[in-house]
């Protein structure tokens, strides 16, 4: 079994869960919090840039607007997150990588129509652990039927997770919504080293939300997509760029910050709730 086969496996053991939170009363609560976001996040840009959209996202995250109590953490041993929706571990106040790419691919396809994001890994270091375990579910999923696929335990993952943005497919983006990083991978023959590696797989595992069409072409072409994407050259996005654009995103919020007062008044109390159930569905194997 190689890689691939082995994220398709997991994939189709979580689509059950998936499918389960997605009908509960939080899966639609959080649904509507993300439309949510992602307007506002629309409201405070003067373009359509996605550069411009990662700064502000990253700015309003690691503030605590998009977070129960106003207060953003980062990472934490004590966690909240869904295996069915990691995008929720940043309105419980914490979060790392997988977390964040799940969440900014959200809302950037919220915004953006024709947005052409998905999820990639990245820096390898080794084997790690991608199973789970399933505990109490709505009757009405087989909870026969959840318990996690063997040969998972051992794949080759990566410990990143980022955003590639295809749009431009001559020089395609890979964001890190995490760190504010901006890489362009151009079609300049190089080999990037093991901790550049980009999984095509990663998805398989954290977005159950994509579409047939990209699940398929993960299916079908992600082996040939890292190797052709492993002799191409990854530039990094001068420091003095980003933090010019980091600064103009902060200088919208505060030009912004009536709108942005008002908007953590009215959405406090919602991620309160999220956060309190998100608690629950956690204990309950989501």
């Amino acid at each position: 079994m190689n890689k691939i086969d082995g994220y398709l496996r997991f994939y189709k053991h979580m689509e059950l869960c998936y499918r389960a939170y997605k009908s509960s009363p939080l899966g639609r609560e959080y649904d509507l919090v993300k439309e949510q976001e992602a307007q506002l996040i629309k409201n405070l840009s003067n373009t359509e840039d996605i550069d411009i959209y990662q700064a502000i996202y990253h700015y309003l995250v690691w503030n605590g607007y998009f977070s129960a109590e106003n207060k953003f953490l980062g990472a934490s041993k004590d966690i909240i997150e869904l295996t069915s929706e990691r995008a929720i571990a940043i309105a419980c106040g914490n979060g790392c990588c997988r977390n964040f790419a799940c969440h900014f691919k959200k809302l950037m396809n919220l915004i953006e129509e024709d947005s052409a994001l998905i999820l990639v890994g990245t820096k390898y270091k080794g084997k790690r652990e991608v199973g789970t375990s399933i505990k109490g579910l709505q009757e009405e999923v087989d909870e026969t039927r959840l318990e996690p696929p063997k040969g998972l335990m051992s794949l080759f993952f990566p410990n990143h997770v980022e955003v590639l943005d295809l749009k431009n497919s001559k020089i395609p983006k890979l964001l890190d919504p995490f760190n504010f990083g901006i890489h362009t991978v151009t079609e300049e023959q190089t080999l990037l080293i093991k901790r550049q590696m980009i999984d095509f797989g990663t998805g398989l595992l954290f977005d159950f939300e994509m579409n047939s069409e990209d699940r398929d072409n993960i299916i079908n072409y992600g082996n040939n997509l890292e190797k052709e994407f492993s002799k191409r050259k990854l530039n990094a996005l001068p420091l003095e760029q980003r933090t010019k654009i980091y600064q103009q995103a902060i200088d919208l919020c505060k030009e912004n910050i009536e709108l942005l007062e008002q908007y953590q008044t009215e959405m406090n109390p919602i991620y309160q709730h999220i956060k309190e159930e998100a608690k629950i569905y956690q204990r309950k194997g989501f």
